[in-house]
């Protein structure tokens, strides 16, 4: 799955607002954590994922290769542990 937001309407929130719908919905079905990753390259992204509290726990060396044959970049994998409601 993929969370991005438009260009248009980036700053505004709603990546914050997206992020919380999908920590209410992994509560509602028992998750007690989700995890994820991230371009290493991405400092909004990054940024979206610290304020709801997620922490790093791995990274994937070399992930996201370039469409254009150029240097491939890192994943981090990122947790969150679930608080219940």
């Amino acid at each position: 799955m993929t969370l991005a937001v438009g260009p248009q309407v980036r700053g505004r929130g709603w990546g914050s607002r997206l992020l919380e719908r999908l920590h209410d919905h992994a509560r509602d079905s028992g998750a007690g954590a989700m995890m994820l990753e991230v371009r290493a390259d991405n400092p909004a992204a990054r940024h979206l994922y610290a304020a709801a509290g997620y922490e790093q726990v791995g990274l994937r060396r070399g992930y996201y290769r370039s469409a254009d044959g150029g240097s491939a970049v890192d994943a981090l994998v990122l947790r969150k542990e679930l608080s219940l409601p």
